[in-house]
């Protein structure tokens, strides 16, 4: 595939997009960046979000936050 998203962020493997209705994606939810942040009871304090340009580091850094808080 040639499209300007692979172009632009320089992937250097194979890429497909799933179809409007993110079919794929719901089925196996195979993004690499998904991140937790677990609290002191084995709580899920912070989950980031799917996201093709990864984690905001400000959401977790403010997770983080409430949790020294």
């Amino acid at each position: 595939m040639d499209s300007a998203c692979v172009r632009k962020l320089g992937i250097q493997i194979p890429a497909v997009i799933d179809e409007f209705g993110n079919s794929t994606e719901q089925a196996y939810t195979g993004w690499p960046d998904r991140l937790y942040l677990i609290d002191a009871k084995g709580r899920v304090a912070y989950k980031a979000k799917s996201d093709l340009l990864g984690f905001k580091s400000e959401e977790l850094r403010a997770a983080l936050g409430r949790l020294v808080n």
